[in-house]
């Protein structure tokens, strides 16, 4: 497995590149062996960079999203991965999950009556998925 940094400028950056190339083969796996750290998503850094620091406390609505996501099997975290996805497009969310666009509005207003996000907004969206994401890990 290998982890390339980004090119560096001069030798004075050779830290950085050592640490750039730690990540990218943190990153690496069977199959995909060779990782460059400028393709690594910044939001994979960040996420990375958080479970580095061990127990992170979330807000109360993360626990309350997570437990009903989960009496739900998963439909609340797929429908707002779906929003993303699709470009915050409600009829091609509807349409990549099989289902009638009002059960895809009636999720996202069970979303934010819970979670006081709203999903409909690019700001409120990338909140829940980073939080949705932390969880996960």
């Amino acid at each position: 497995l290998l982890g390339l940094s980004a090119d560096q400028p001069s030798t004075f950056h050779i830290p950085r590149a050592l640490e750039e190339s730690r990540l990218a083969l943190d990153f690496a796996t069977v199959a995909e062996r060779v990782v460059q750290y400028s393709e690594i998503p910044v939001r994979q850094i960040m996420l990375r960079a958080i479970k580095q620091q061990g127990d992170v406390s979330l807000p109360a609505w993360v626990d309350k999203f997570v437990t009903a996501d989960q009496k739900a099997r998963g439909s609340l975290a797929a429908t707002l991965r779906a929003y993303a996805d699709t470009d915050m497009n409600f009829l091609q969310v509807a349409k990549a999950l099989s289902v009638h666009p009002n059960l895809i509005y009636s999720r996202v207003q069970r979303i934010r009556d819970m979670t006081g996000q709203n999903a409909f907004s690019f700001h409120d969206l990338n909140e829940l998925l980073l939080a949705i994401d932390c969880v996960e890990g």
